[in-house]
Order: C-alpha cells, then sequence, then structure tokens
C-alpha cells in the first residue's frame, strides 16, 4: 500500500535534518514535530535509502532517546537476517542503515513512541520490497542484491544496489 500526500517524504526529511542541524541548541523535546508519523508517505526511492542511511550517520541520541530506539527495534526481527534483531542486524549492511537512520529520525525528530517507530519502519519496509523480506539474505548470499530481491542493498554505504 502506498500512501500519498503532497509533500514527499524525501523533502520532508531532508528539510527537518537541515532545520535540526541549523539549530543544534534546542534539545529534541523542545523540538516541534515536523509531520505526524502516519502521514509520512514512503516512495522506496534510492535518494530516499540514501537519506535515511545518512540519518544513521549524522543524527545523534540522547541515552534516553537510544534506549527507545533499542526498544523499538529489538522486538522486530533484521529482515535480512531473523536470528537478530533489527536493533543489532548481523553485520552494517545497508538495509540495516537505513532502518536504524529511519527510526533515529522517528526518535529525535518525532518524539515518536517505540511503536510508532516500529510501525514506521516496518511500514517503510513494505514499500522498500513490497513483496517482503525472507530473513535469510545473509546466510544466502544475497547481501549484494537490491532491497526488491530481498537483498542487504550492499555492504558499502557508498555503493549502494538499490
Amino acid at each position: 500500500m502506498r500512501f500519498r500526500t503532497t509533500v514527499s517524504v524525501t523533502a520532508l526529511l531532508a528539510s527537518a535534518l537541515l532545520i535540526a542541524a541549523a539549530i543544534p541548541s534546542l534539545s529534541a523535546s523542545s523540538r516541534a514535530p515536523t509531520s505526524s508519523p502516519k502521514a509520512l508517505a514512503f516512495d522506496g526511492s534510492r535518494a530516499e535509502t540514501e537519506l535515511f542511511m545518512r540519518y544513521n550517520r549524522t543524527i545523534k541520541m540522547t541515552t534516553e532517546q537510544e534506549a527507545r530506539w533499542r526498544e523499538a527495534l529489538g522486538e522486530m526481527r533484521a529482515p535480512c537476517c531473523d536470528s537478530f534483531s533489527a536493533a543489532t542486524c548481523c553485520c552494517e549492511c545497508n538495509l540495516a542503515r537505513s532502518i536504524w537512520g529511519l527510526a533515529k529520525f522517528m526518535v529525535v525528530m518525532e518524539d515518536a513512541s517505540a511503536s510508532e517507530v516500529r510501525s514506521t519502519v516496518e511500514r517503510w519496509l513494505s514499500v522498500a520490497n513490497p513483496n517482503g523480506f525472507d530473513g535469510n539474505s545473509c546466510s544466502s548470499g544475497r547481501c549484494g542484491k537490491s532491497f526488491r530481491d530481498s537483498g542487504c542493498g550492499g555492504m558499502s554505504e557508498d555503493r549502494l544496489v538499490h
């Protein structure tokens, strides 16, 4: 299912990151939410994935925020290796980086609860791969395959397989 809105999620999230970077003195709790988590319309594009990976690199969390992030992702199985949680995964692949970055955005910029973070990440995963992930990409040699092929999107951020 695709969600439609007049503003692309990539543009919305990029704007939020620029605002956050420009005003580092504001605490996360004093920032107004940029949108409702339910209003984010994902397109599964390469630009969107790259944005989420950039969030993973650049968004810093407080101890409390990190605990909420771990709670949200710790209760999800990693889509590429379901013997691990989405919080730990078995490695730092591009799929994991994307999930981690989107979750950081939701926690820090949206002040989302663990269940909202989990729900949003699950929605994004359903757009990234509408056929679903089988949970064994890593053990079956599909790390270098695209998300739509139930792969990890590669192991190097500068070589995203989309």
